[in-house]
Formats: structure tokens, C-alpha cells, sequence
């Protein structure tokens, strides 16, 4: 279950939740999922989910707001994996946060911190639903350097929106290490004069050239509000030097998703990279080919969000399930009828064309009541797609499932073979238990209380150091008036609290 929460405090709005995913394939059958989402923009909780394909799982959380996850292999412990989370801190500053994962497929699986750094020093200031600032992140894969005899990943990009100048930024650097290429505050994308809000981003590598590059979507302002796609060439180095521009006339852009054929040949695919986003009330996918409205011919009314997309690998030779086709999803929230479905539909990369003959629902029931409030600006990110990001096999769905007049949800996914067309079977669907907002309060002055946790506990700072252990009673207090003002988490046997000591 996820608490949508404001300060802490539960609230019902059951609408407001960003979640992302991401998904590795180990080379050996099993497919480690990790799967990011947060209480709505009220308060600064992010939770993560992990499970490794054995019937393995762990919960964890952060102090921050929209996140996006990304799963990378680890160079030095190969049986080990790595983990990069962007998202909105409580300190209203785009952060990136590191792990590593360990013990995978054991009953020994655990997650361990290994840094946290902020990306810029500009403050997006107050978040609010509407707010165009979401961080994202995608890595490169690297058939050079395979493990298990799939491509290896090891380093990413990532965007981020500072409204201040209206600026899409990025950096690059090592999921391995936790560190930057490039210094805090990153490179503008462009140096439109009008300025870009929203942003996401795709890389991808040309197996014939051995080129890297990263495609970054966003809106550019003024009229008529265009889509735009800018792609570098990271081949040289850490600054990327721009290739093309790919603009799209759009009435109004929301929330646009991107992903790209990882391992691009471009004699099998036409179109390495995709866009989904909403305009108005309806979804639209975008690549270099052209635009293709992919509800309006099956659904004629309704109002369409929570746009979504997953991509293969690109390479057909690897001969895994869903290597050149672009899995789009999204949410009809009201019409009539009202559906309260997630749909999805499939494009060919060869070609650029929406390929299956109809939409498939991914949700087995309705995704809430009909009747309760789902705001279009609410629903903009509770759907995410995953293929295997090294093999481009499988669709991990998941989505928010709301309840009507509560301040809960389910957090629902779903494991699919992505064939094409793409059938999504009555298979078992999977509800993510999420802590609980127990810890209070927060922010914190001179202590926290935890009334329904007991034994024993440790506060780890934001550089993942252990600064503070001890017992917790049932019922009792933490002392924190000693700890130094900043983002900490409180981690029990069975659970991490994040909380900010003023």
C-alpha cells in the first residue's frame, strides 16, 4: 500500500503518486525489478522496491519527491548490482542516491547506501502537482563489457528542470563509483532563449559506429508550446555535442516520457528513440518519422494521462522477446464510459508505426472508483514501463491503484511477456507494502517518535555513514538534538524512516 501524506499527515488524495521502474535480466532466468514511488508531493517520502526474481524482496526509503530508478551491474562484485535514484530532496534540490545491492537471489538480499549527491545548486522551490520540474535518468549499455553475456551498465545521464531560468540540465557519470562527470549544476541541453520545462531522457548506442548518444525530450516555451528532442553525442567525452533537433507542434505538452533502443542498429530500426506524451486529452507518441494519436480511433472519448513507454534492446539477433518494439502506455481517467483502465499499445521501431491491431488493458479490475476525484495534473505519472533494460525481454507494468475517499492506494505490477503484439495474460498481480508514515515528527527538532516499532535501530546520514544506535522501547522516543541539521534515516530490522533534523 502507499499513504499519500501532506507534512506527514495522511490525506485523501488518492491521485497524487509519481512512481518509476526499472528491470535487469541476470543472464540466468531471473529478473531483478526495482520500483520507485513517493506519497504525492505533499511530503518528502519516497519508497523503493526490490525483488531479484527468487522470491527476495526489500523495502526502502527516501527523504525525497517524483522520483525515477535505474538498475546498473556492478564492475568490481559481479554478482552484485547497482542502483541510482534521482528525485526532488526535501531540501527542495535535485539529488542523485547510490546503492549497492548484495546477496541477490539469497535470502541474504540487501540494499547498502553509498552516496548521495546534489545535482545543482539551484532550488526548484515549492513542488507542487503541476509543477513541470520531474528529474529523470537512463543509463547506456555496454556490449563491450558483458556479464552473464549481456551488456553491461555502468554509466547513465540524467535531466532536471531548473525553473528559475527555465533550464533543462544534465551530467553524466559512473553508476559504479556514485560520482559525476561533470560539475554540480551539469550543461543546459540547448541554448534555446525561450526556455524548456519538463524533460526526460534516452540513451542509446549505435552498434555499427560504437557512438554514444543521448536523445533529451522536453517543452520549449512559446508558441505553439512545441515538443522538442535534442540528441548529443557523448562518444568524446562527458559534454555532449549536439546532432539534431527534432521539434513537434504540439498544442500542449504534458508530461513527456522518452526511451530508446539501447543497442541501436540502425539496418534493423528506423527510429532508435520514442516519445509518449500527453496532449489536451489525449495521448501521442513522437519520433524522427512523424506523430501517431494512439486513443482517439479506439477510445473516442475520455480524458488520457500517465503516459508511459518501455523499449527493447534494438538488436534482433539477441532474439529476446520485445527487442525492436516501443510498449506505450496510459490512463483513461474520465469519459464515457469511464474505463479507470490503463491501456497499451505497441509500435515497431523498424518502422515508426503503431503496429497491434487494438489497446491492451494492463489492469485486471478498474484502477479506482469512478466518481473519485483523479485530476488530470494528478494523474501524470501513475503508470511506468519496463523492458529488461540489458536484454529487452519482458514488460514490467506497474501502476497506482486508487481508493475512493482514502488516503491509500495499492502500488499493483505486473510481469508480462511483451511478444508482438503484446498480450497481457490474467496473470497474478502483485501489490507493493509499503511503509507505513509512522515516524514523527518530521522535520525534527530534538527527537522522533516511533509508536509502533521496538528493538533495535541505527540513524545513517546522507553519506550513508552510520552516525547513531540504539534500542527503541515500544511506544518511546529517539533523541536526535545532537545530530547536525540535514536528511537522515532512521532503519529498524524491518523498516527505513526517512526524516530531516532542523
Amino acid at each position: 500500500q502507499v499513504t499519500t501524506t501532506n507534512a506527514g499527515v495522511p490525506v485523501s488524495t488518492p491521485d497524487d503518486v509519481t512512481l518509476n521502474c526499472d528491470m535487469l535480466n541476470n543472464g540466468k532466468g531471473n529478473f531483478i525489478k526495482a520500483i520507485a514511488w513517493d506519497e504525492g508531493v505533499g511530503t518528502f517520502n519516497t519508497h523503493l522496491y526490490f525483488e531479484d526474481g527468487a522470491g527476495h524482496t526489500i523495502h526502502y526509503g527516501l527523504p525525497g519527491v517524483l522520483p525515477d530508478i535505474v538498475l546498473g551491474n556492478n564492475r568490481d562484485v559481479p554478482k552484485d548490482y547497482r542502483v541510482a535514484v534521482v528525485a526532488i530532496a526535501s531540501n527542495s534540490i535535485p539529488t542523485i542516491w547510490f546503492f549497492t545491492l548484495s546477496g541477490v537471489g539469497t535470502p541474504g538480499f540487501s540494499i547498502t547506501p553509498t552516496g548521495v549527491l546534489s545535482l545543482t545548486t539551484a532550488s526548484v522551490g515549492t513542488v507542487y502537482n503541476l509543477s513541470p520540474v520531474l528529474p529523470h535518468i537512463d543509463m547506456w549499455s555496454d556490449a563491450n563489457n558483458k556479464v552473464n553475456g549481456l551488456p553491461g551498465k555502468y554509466q547513465f545521464a540524467v535531466s532536471w528542470v531548473e525553473p528559475g531560468v527555465n533550464a533543462v540540465k544534465y551530467n553524466v557519470g559512473d553508476i559504479n563509483s556514485g560520482t559525476l562527470y561533470n560539475p554540480i549544476g551539469g550543461i543546459a541541453v540547448s541554448s534555446s532563449s525561450v526556455g524548456n520545462i519538463w524533460c526526460d531522457v534516452a540513451c542509446y548506442t549505435n552498434v555499427q559506429t560504437g557512438s554514444r548518444y543521448a536523445t533529451f525530450c522536453s517543452q520549449e516555451l512559446g508558441a505553439p508550446l512545441p515538443l522538442v528532442a535534442y540528441t548529443l553525442d557523448f562518444s568524446s567525452g562527458s559534454v555532449g555535442a549536439p546532432i539534431s533537433k527534432n521539434s513537434f507542434v504540439s498544442p500542449f505538452v504534458f508530461c513527456p516520457r522518452i526511451e530508446a533502443m539501447s543497442q541501436f542498429d540502425p539496418t534493423f530500426v528506423a527510429y532508435p528513440w520514442q516519445i509518449i506524451c500527453s496532449q489536451q486529452d489525449s495521448v501521442t507518441t513522437y519520433n524522427a518519422g512523424g506523430t501517431t494519436n494512439i486513443n482517439k480511433t479506439l477510445i473516442p472519448v475520455g480524458n488520457f494521462k500517465s503516459p508511459a513507454i518501455a523499449a527493447g534492446v534494438g538488436m534482433p539477433f539477441l532474439k529476446a522477446i520485445g527487442n525492436v518494439q516501443f510498449t506505450q502506455g496510459y490512463l483513461n481517467i474520465h469519459g464515457s464510459p469511464v474505463s479507470a483502465n490503463y491501456y497499451a499499445r505497441i509500435t515497431n521501431a523498424a518502422t515508426g508505426a503503431v503496429t497491434d491491431p487494438d489497446y491492451y488493458i494492463i489492469n485486471t479490475n478498474p484502477a479506482y472508483t469512478p466518481g473519485i476525484t483523479f485530476s488530470a495534473a494528478d494523474a501524470s505519472s501513475a503508470l511506468a514501463l519496463s523492458n529488461c533494460s540489458n536484454s529487452g525481454d519482458m514488460l514490467l507494468s506497474v501502476w497506482f491503484d486508487a481508493q475512493a475517499g482514502s488516503s491509500t492506494g495499492d502500488i499493483m505490477y505486473k510481469l508480462s511477456g511483451n511478444s508482438v503484439p503484446v498480450k497481457f495474460r490474467p496473470t497474478a498481480i502483485s501489490t507493493l507494502q509499503g511503509e507505513k508514515p509512522t515516524l514523527y515528527p518530521n522535520p525534527a527538532i530534538d527527537h522522533v517518535i516511533l509508536p509502533n516499532e521496538e528493538g533495535e535501530f541505527q540513524i545513517i546520514n546522507s553519506l550513508g555513514v552510520k552516525v547513531a544506535e540504539g534500542q527503541l522501547q515500544q511506544g518511546g522516543g529517539v533523541k536526535v538534538q545532537n545530530l547536525p541539521a540535514g536528511v537522515y534515516l532512521l532503519r529498524t530490522h524491518s523498516h527505513t524512516y526517512p526524516f530531516t533534523k532542523l
